[in-house]
């Protein structure tokens, strides 16, 4: 049963997108997401099961140039590009690796 105003459910298992916004008009083509209220905040959630990842993915022409990945058995937040090397990765913990897998405590890795 739908439990909101507008509710989008998939029951296939494919990748096939449950919702596609599509322009071939020459216009750009624009999901928002905007709160009209001056006491709410407007959210974009991203959601999982237990133990599974989720990705914001940036393709061009049908290829993922860039992605922004929850990777949760590393409890990580990384920004990778399009073969899936890790840029620059986050930890839980506030750790940040950039260019490098090591990522350190209280600084900025930067390889030289």
């Amino acid at each position: 049963a739908p439990t909101s105003p507008l509710h989008i459910r998939n029951g296939k298992s494919s990748s096939v997108p449950n919702l596609l916004v599509d322009d071939s008009t020459g216009y750009n083509a624009i999901l928002e997401v905007t709160s009209l209220s001056n006491s709410a905040d407007a959210f974009i959630i991203i959601g999982s099961q237990t133990n599974r990842d989720t990705s914001l993915r940036f393709n061009e022409n049908g290829s993922v140039s860039f992605q922004i990945k929850n990777d949760t058995s590393a409890d990580s937040l990384a920004i990778k590009n399009a073969s899936g090397t890790d840029l620059m990765t986050v930890l839980q913990n506030g750790n940040v690796g950039i260019g490098t897998t090591t990522t350190y405590q209280n600084s900025v890795a930067i390889p030289h």
